[in-house]
């Protein structure tokens, strides 16, 4: 008893990691779905104020604001539903497929494989992870579309392999 004991407790704290992360991706999916709501609805406020500016050139540039603050929020959404459906219909579908694969190699059906593995459940929680991530950029992709400008995902690889890897090619 003993003996499992350390990977039944290894087991149940890496499916809590990985409801954490699925809760996290959820939790930043529609934080950003609801902030991009009521952007667009403060731009549809904004909006019968602003676009009189447009008439006079001098003033031209506070119309040209509003729209593209206007576009950027309607992107959020966009942008948003974009990154779900890359983890949801893409990435978890996959990874099941995978965990199936595997379980069939080893003769286990796939729920007793997942139940009986750590590390599918390590995965589930890498690519929910991934997704909160790429939720979080949303945002700054759909400001980039408009802008034109790109994103970066500043201060990425900074660490000692990232710096290494920079210092070694000589950026």
């Amino acid at each position: 008893m003993m003996a499992t004991l350390a990977y039944t407790l290894l087991a149940f704290a890496a499916k809590l990691i990985a409801a954490a992360a699925l809760l996290f991706m959820g939790l930043a999916f529609v934080l950003v779905i609801q902030l991009g709501s009521f952007l667009m609805a403060f731009a549809f406020c904004l909006g019968p104020v602003l676009i009189p500016w447009f008439v006079l050139p001098p003033t031209e540039f506070l119309f040209n604001g509003w729209l593209r603050f206007t576009i950027v929020a309607g992107l959020y959404k966009v942008v948003a539903w974009l990154m779900m459906t890359l983890v949801v219909n893409g990435a978890l579908p996959s990874l099941k497929g995978l965990v199936d694969q595997i379980a069939q190699a080893n003769g286990l059906a796939g729920a007793d494989y997942f139940a009986s593995n750590i590390l599918p459940i390590l995965a589930l929680a890498f690519v929910s992870c991934v997704g909160a991530y790429l939720m979080w950029l949303a945002p700054g992709i759909a400001s980039g579309l408009v802008s034109g400008t790109g994103t970066s995902a500043t201060g990425f690889g900074s660490g000692a392999i990232g710096g290494n890897l920079r210092r070694m090619s000589g950026l």
